[in-house]
């Protein structure tokens, strides 16, 4: 499963980790979830999928 990159984007923004799932709509849900991220902050958070590439191939 894809690993996210979340990034709350308030007046200092920040990191707060990384979730794990399927696309981006269910990584938001997750993230919000793990991290006590209101309904009404939600649109502040935003997610990155992370390349999953491994080097050397």
């Amino acid at each position: 499963m894809p690993r996210w990159r979340v990034d709350y984007l308030g007046k200092k923004g920040s990191h707060l980790g990384q979730v794990e799932a399927a696309n981006e709509h269910e990584a938001i849900e997750k993230a919000a979830a793990q991290f006590n991220i209101t309904l009404a902050r939600q649109n502040k958070l935003v997610v990155t999928k992370i390349d999953e590439r491994k080097s050397g191939k």
